[in-house]
């Protein structure tokens, strides 16, 4: 809880507040259906409902809040691709806690609210005075029964119940990417600074070739790489043959040791048909030493 107080920021107070007087006043209402004090129970269930229902759309606000602090924040910096879309999707995951921290809040205050209002809408009423509806009677005609407010019932409860839906689909939808693994996001950075021309591609090119020798499979007969399994990759994986292929072929210009570049987890990287043409290549430099 301290950890969603903490990631939601000055929202998680509003929530709070909101979620304690929604508590309050739920426990009231079923106090008093209880007590068979039916109009007065629906009256409060209905007004706490509501306020319930705020208290869920303060944690919805919170999380769109949240990703546009972020959003904001990844805009103006100086950052690649990978690394902004990387702090976007952590940015993200700790905005979703406002919607979680909302739901928490909510749970109680709803359930109470529900059974005060099926109680004051539903429950037994209060027997009548004896004698009070005979004619003459000194106790005077009897008093008739308003019955609950079923409006302010309803209005809250569908305050509340869109809330709930509205919240908890915030609260349970991850973003693109958010399942990733650390290694993974690695790769991806390596590939952007790989095809960065700034960047000192000797160096950036041993930590790809490092990192691709994670997801190599190596071939039975021998010890060269035989694919590169890269399923759990996002999209933007799709510029990692093109680093790969620069790699490799900066290699070459800088008469690389051949054995090590035809048994690469780089060249088993490089798609077709730039990767036979490497091979021929390598073959090739081979044949004629």
């Amino acid at each position: 809880m301290f950890e969603l107080l903490r990631n939601c920021g000055w929202t998680s107070f509003l929530a709070l507040l909101l979620g304690t007087v929604a508590l309050s006043l739920t426990a009231t209402a079923l106090l008093l259906a209880f007590l068979r004090r039916h109009r007065a129970a629906a009256m409060v269930a209905g007004i706490g409902l509501f306020i319930t229902g705020l208290t869920a759309f303060a944690g919805f606000g919170g999380t769109l809040y949240g990703r546009k602090v972020v959003g904001d924040a990844v805009a103006v910096a100086s950052i690649g691709k990978v690394d902004r879309q990387r702090i976007l999707i952590e940015g993200f995951e700790e905005a979703r806690d406002c919607s979680r921290l909302g739901l928490a809040l909510t749970g109680l205050p709803f359930l109470l609210g529900a059974v005060a209002s099926g109680l004051s809408l539903f429950g037994k009423r209060p027997p009548e005075r004896p004698g009070a509806t005979e004619p003459g009677s000194p106790l005077g005609p009897a008093p008739q029964d308003p019955g609950p407010n079923v409006p302010v019932v309803l209005l809250g409860a569908a305050c509340a119940f869109t809330g709930l839906l509205a919240t908890g689909a915030m609260a349970s939808a991850s973003p693109p990417g958010a399942q990733q693994e650390p290694e993974l996001w690695r790769l991806l950075s390596l590939t952007e600074r790989a095809l960065d021309p700034s960047e000192a591609s000797v160096q950036v090119c041993k930590e790809l070739e490092l990192e691709l020798l994670t997801h190599a499979i190596q071939e039975v007969s021998g010890r060269c790489v035989a694919r590169v399994e890269l399923s759990g990759v996002s999209m933007q994986a799709a510029d990692l043959p093109r680093a790969a292929e620069r790699c490799v072929r900066a290699d070459l210009e800088r008469g690389g040791s051949l054995d090590g570049l035809s048994c690469s987890a780089s060249l088993a990287t490089v798609r077709e048909p730039a990767r036979t043409e490497l091979t021929r290549q390598i073959a090739a430099r081979k044949g004629a030493r």
